[in-house]
């Protein structure tokens, strides 16, 4: 058993080497992994993140809380192409350097403000979803 600030610590820890092996790759054989890893390593973390939520926040409030929680996530999703195109105009390098430090801050913050409820990760049984 482990706690999801363990798992999401991980799976970041990851993903920014992920992205430190695409800035850094001389090759597609090199990247295809790097990408494979990064993909599996960004769903952990938001699998995970989900699931500790479902944890934290009040059954009626589970509507807001999951609706910030997808909102915040389609909000990255929509605002990082544009940042990426910008930074990439100067280093296609810099842009997966840069996301790969963001991944180290979240690293941080999630270490520092997210509380260490020695919660199983475990999924809701039927009656509980």
């Amino acid at each position: 058993r482990t706690t999801a600030r363990a798992v999401i610590v991980a799976a970041v820890l990851i993903a920014a080497a992920a992205l430190s092996a695409f800035a850094l790759a001389g090759s597609v054989w090199v990247l295809l992994p790097a990408m494979a890893v990064f993909g599996v390593a960004i769903g952990s973390a938001m699998t995970t993140s989900f699931t500790a939520a479902h944890s934290v926040v009040p059954p009626h409030a589970h509507g807001v809380g999951f609706g910030f929680l997808t909102g915040s996530a389609l909000f990255g999703s929509a605002v990082s192409p544009m940042l990426s195109g910008l930074i990439a105009s100067q280093s296609i390098r810099v842009v997966f350097l840069s996301g790969a430090a963001v991944l180290m801050v979240l690293v941080l913050l999630v270490r520092r403000v997210m509380v260490e409820r020695n919660l199983p990760i475990e999924a809701p049984t039927v009656d509980e979803a």
